[in-house]
């Protein structure tokens, strides 16, 4: 604890805090989207899109799930840590594996809320966010192979996320066309112009939204250079 304390402490010697969105606030004047960012994230590992009634729905009950499955095993690990548990020796380090990977989950999602607000409740559902997720929902496969008595639960709700998943196939593979041809746009009005803010303009998908910030013309001369990337197909 002590090294992971001086550690924590070290990160902050020098540190300039500089939000990577414009009108980043904390905390916000709508601090009460917090939780329903949380849950417009959620909902995006089931593939249900938006931020209606559905992905409120849908985020609603997997958070409520796993705020259950956290008190549960929480219970249990704090039972066995003060060594008044009833429950059998190995059940300390399966309590600790579940809470851990659900904190891990929820610690991302609160801190992607704080730090995403300001961009809408949309950006939630940005698919860089999907693998931050995998740590919640692996816990609750390891809930639903513990419980031998809940096997069918478990069939019944493999066959439910399935059901939901495939209708929105879809809508993923649209979105995934609709994107494909705006990036492939971006790269032909480039490759012609070499003009980041017309390519971004045209097109409707820049690239960064602070090109300037991050050297991106800079990235791009060396792509060229190299004939790697969008220059790839050009050797």
């Amino acid at each position: 604890m002590i090294v992971a304390a001086f550690s924590a402490y070290s990160f902050t010697l020098g540190y300039t805090f500089h939000p990577a969105v414009e009108g980043f606030s904390f905390p916000h004047p709508q601090s009460w989207k917090y939780p329903l960012y949380v849950l417009v994230g959620l909902a995006n590992f089931w593939g249900v899109k938006g931020v209606g009634l559905p992905s409120l729905l849908a985020g609603g009950l997997t958070f409520s799930g796993l705020c259950w499955l956290l008190y549960l095993y929480g219970r249990r690990l704090i039972a066995c840590t003060l060594a008044t548990s009833p429950y059998p020796a190995m059940d300390k380090n399966i309590s600790l594996i579940i809470c851990t990977l659900i904190l891990f989950t929820l610690l991302f999602l609160f801190n992607t809320a704080v730090g995403r607000l300001s961009l809408g409740l949309h950006s939630a559902q940005s698919s860089r966010y999907i693998t931050y997720m995998i740590p919640a929902f692996v816990a609750l496969y390891l809930y639903f192979s513990l419980v031998q008595a809940e096997k069918p639960f478990l069939i019944l709700s493999l066959l439910l996320c399935l059901a939901v998943s495939t209708a929105m196939i879809k809508k993923d593979l649209q979105h995934m066309a609709y994107y494909a041809a705006r990036k492939q746009l971006w790269k032909e009005i480039y490759l012609e112009t070499e003009d980041i803010k017309l390519a971004d303009t045209k097109s409707g998908a820049p690239i960064h939204p602070a090109p300037g910030h991050t050297g991106l013309k800079s990235k791009l001369g060396y792509l060229k250079e190299k004939k790697l990337n969008l220059y790839l197909d050009s050797r």
